[in-house]
């Protein structure tokens, strides 16, 4: 089964965001491509920043995945109850304007809904609740067989797209908490050994784990912010128990 990773990074307001922008869109990378994120080669990533839409939207239709994931990073709004990206210095999108062929789609969002207020702390990522080891020993498996088992748990699910927005509808996305948490959790969950042969779906992992505990870290700085999964809310692989 053919599966891709596409990373799309929009325009930064200055140069210390868009080193930020950087920053995640590296972690993002290395997560899919560790054994947690179902080993994907360094072919499998596609990146593009601050392109035209023209430009992705030709390199997307080349494409012939039976499976993408795509993560958008950059500053967004809502208009007319749509979610819109800033991609590059002239051009603001739909995310939906992609057109991409794949049966299987999931969509990770770090952007805000609304009009952005300006810089916040970033989320300490050692903060995050750990997952305790349990004590049994059981040896870590191959990239091969992540692979294997994250295409098994992907041909269990509905074909369809799974959006995953890092903050409800009007309301705005601060200091990168959500995918701090997200990988975070991703990570940890890989790690467990009480998870043992299992992989964690991305619906689960959003409302189980990282919604929570995001609108916790808003509410320390005393704002709002929810992450939602919306579309067909199907539950796509995410995270693959190393052992």
């Amino acid at each position: 089964m053919e599966k891709k990773v596409i990373l799309i990074v929009g325009h930064p307001n200055n140069v210390e965001e868009g080193k930020r922008f950087d920053y995640f869109t590296s972690l993002y990378k290395k997560y899919f491509m560790s054994i947690a994120g179902g080993a994907f080669e360094g072919e499998d990533i596609l990146e593009y920043k601050e392109q035209r839409l023209e430009n992705i939207e030709s390199e997307l239709s080349k494409l012939n995945a039976c499976y993408v994931i795509v993560v958008l990073i950059g500053h967004g709004g809502t208009k007319d109850e749509k979610h819109v990206l800033k991609l590059n210095n002239n051009e603001i999108i739909f995310p939906g304007q992609l057109s991409i062929g794949a049966q299987k789609q999931l969509y990770i969002v770090e952007s805000c809904r609304n009009i952005i207020e300006g810089e916040l702390p970033v989320v300490d990522l050692d903060s995050v609740t750990k997952f305790k080891k349990g004590g049994v020993f059981r040896l870590p498996i191959t990239r091969e067989e992540a692979r294997e088992r994250f295409e098994r748990y992907l041909q269990d699910t509905d074909d369809g797209i799974a959006i995953c927005m890092s903050c409800s509808n009007d309301q705005s996305a601060y200091g990168f908490y959500f995918s701090s948490t997200l990988l975070t959790v991703g990570h940890n969950w890989h790690n467990h050994t009480n998870n043992y042969g299992r992989c964690l779906g991305i619906s689960d992992t959003i409302t189980e784990y990282v919604a929570p505990y995001v609108v916790k870290l808003a509410r320390e700085i005393d704002k709002d912010q929810e992450p939602k999964v919306i579309g067909d809310n199907i539950n796509y692989p995410f995270s693959i128990c190393k052992y």
